[in-house]
């Protein structure tokens, strides 16, 4: 199925396509969007329905690209010395845990703390605090959290 976009075609990158103009995608106005959506869904309604829709490369494009992005990295850092840090923060290590806390106030001030654990507890046990019941590490290896940065942006 080829659907009848209207001659418009929506990218992210610009190259020519036989028989549509291409525009990036964020030149598009918001009729053009809604225009281009709504003529894709409407010839997809009218094959429906259907035991099963492929849309595009939903289907092998996951695995497809995940492979070719596993390669690169390793290629990258084997061969190049580069890109240590993607490759590393795809792996399932248990330890080196970073992540932000956001704080909007009242009077529209974001407050983002970057905060780092660097070995997280392999143990935990029940504990009482203020008469509620809760966990607490029980592994004296496990580091604290630690702040990396902390920024504030005011309205």
């Amino acid at each position: 199925m080829r659907p009848d976009i209207g001659g418009l075609l929506p990218v992210f990158v610009l190259d020519r396509y036989e028989g549509v103009e291409a525009r990036l995608l964020q030149d598009f106005t918001p009729a053009e969007r809604e225009r281009y959506v709504e003529l894709n869904a409407a010839a997809v309604r009218e094959h429906l329905p259907a035991d099963l829709v492929f849309a595009n490369h939903v289907l092998l494009g996951a695995p497809v690209g995940a492979f070719i992005l596993g390669v690169y990295l390793f290629i990258s850092i084997r061969i190049f010395g580069r890109h240590n840090n993607e490759a590393f923060s795809s792996l399932r290590i248990q330890d080196f845990k970073q992540w932000l806390r956001l704080r909007i106030d009242a009077s529209g001030g974001l407050t983002i703390h970057a905060i780092a654990i660097d070995r997280v507890p392999r143990r935990w046990r029940s504990a009482r605090r203020a008469g509620e019941s809760t966990i607490e590490a029980d592994d004296a290896r496990a580091s604290a959290p630690r702040l990396i940065d902390k920024v504030e942006l005011r309205p």
